[in-house]
This record gives C-alpha cells, sequence and structure tokens, in this order.
C-alpha cells in the first residue's frame, strides 16, 4: 500500500519543466519525479560538498539517472565528464532530451544498461545513485524487491566501476536491510529516514 501511494506521487502524469538548482529540466509522463524526492535533494547536496572539496573528480557514472538532474547538475556546474545509465526506456529518453536542452551534449553519455553491468571496472573517480532502495516488489522505481536483490546490484557494480581511492556516494531507507558505513546526512520523511552514504573505495 504505501509503496503504491509513493509510486503515485513520484510518478509524472504530464510532461512538464522544472527548475532545480538553476538547472531547468523536463521531466516527462512516466519519469521519476525529483523535485518531490527527499533523496534526490541529498544527493544532489552531497555532490556539491564532495566536488566542493575535491575537484579531482573528473570522471563521474550516474546509476539510475531518470530525468538525468544529478548527472547533468554536476557536468553543467563542474565541467566533469559524466555517464548517465538507466535501465528503463523513458529514463534514458528523459536523461537525452535533458543534456540537448543543457546543450552538454560535449561531456556527456548515456548508456542503458541494469545497474551498471555494461560499464568496464574501475574507470570512474566516482559512481552517484539514487537508487530504488524500498523492500517491495512493484515499482521499478522505487522497489528494490523484496530481497534487495536490485540494490545490492547497484551497489556492488558501482564499487566494481569506480578507481581505487574513488568515491560512492548513495542513497537508502532505514527501511532497507543494508549496512550503513560513513553516513554523511540524512533526512527523516513521514514513513522512513534517508540516509546519505559516503564510501571510498580501498
Amino acid at each position: 500500500m504505501i509503496s503504491h501511494i509513493i509510486h503515485v506521487l513520484l510518478t509524472a502524469r504530464k510532461t512538464y519543466i522544472i527548475n532545480i538548482r538553476g538547472l531547468r529540466i523536463i521531466v516527462l509522463r512516466g519519469s521519476f519525479r525529483p523535485e518531490l524526492s527527499y533523496s534526490t535533494y541529498l544527493t544532489i547536496l552531497g555532490i556539491l560538498k564532495l566536488f566542493k572539496n575535491n575537484r579531482k573528480l573528473l570522471k563521474v557514472c550516474e546509476i539510475g539517472s531518470g530525468t538525468g538532474i544529478i548527472g547533468l547538475l554536476t557536468a553543467r556546474i563542474f565541467k566533469a565528464y559524466v555517464v548517465c545509465t538507466d535501465v528503463s526506456n523513458i529514463a534514458i529518453l528523459n536523461t537525452k532530451l535533458n543534456i540537448k536542452l543543457l546543450g552538454i551534449e560535449d561531456i556527456v553519455d548515456i548508456v542503458q544498461t541494469s545497474s551498471a553491468s555494461a560499464i568496464r571496472s574501475s574507470v570512474f573517480d566516482i559512481t552517484v545513485t539514487n537508487p530504488p532502495y524500498l523492500p517491495c516488489d512493484n515499482y521499478v522505481e522505487i522497489c528494490a524487491n523484496s530481497s534487495m536483490n536490485v540494490l545490492k546490484d547497484i551497489l556492488v557494480n558501482s564499487f566494481r566501476i569506480v578507481k581505487e581511492g574513488g568515491y560512492v556516494l548513495y542513497t537508502v531507507s532505514s527501511l532497507a536491510p543494508i549496512i550503513l558505513d560513513r553516513v554523511i546526512n540524512s533526512v527523516k520523511t513521514p514513513i522512513d529516514i534517508i540516509y546519505l552514504v559516503l564510501c571510498r573505495r580501498s
């Protein structure tokens, strides 16, 4: 029941344009609505802080791009090379449209793949993901399934594709049975606590 309510709330019922942190993007009908997502804002704040303190992060991979807001914000502000990945056709199309809208085709690429499984190992300085993390089975944009395999696959690949010494930044819910590493921020929602976690690959 809760997963259905969240799905209805966070799925766009029409195509519209929003402005997040000075970035004007399109949200296609059927896409995840980033402006209503606590975890999207947490991730954006984490990215801004991480890049402010470390300007050597030149290659970024966003796993589960949705509209592309997190990866495209990173590319636009910090001029980093970004690869946006998603398994969803609508997310890939939405990200592609926003790359063109922002005029950053030269520094952003898109790969359609499940959990970044098609991406080469040890390539990126940072991987970032605001993944599906709820323990439910119905909705691909929010549910990691009851066994949490979707979230586990995303996290495993996040560490696989980042370079030694690189960073993995991700969000996770208190409802998910996942062991947390270094929590750098959190927010309480009406149903859970969302944690922003930063790890470094040793």
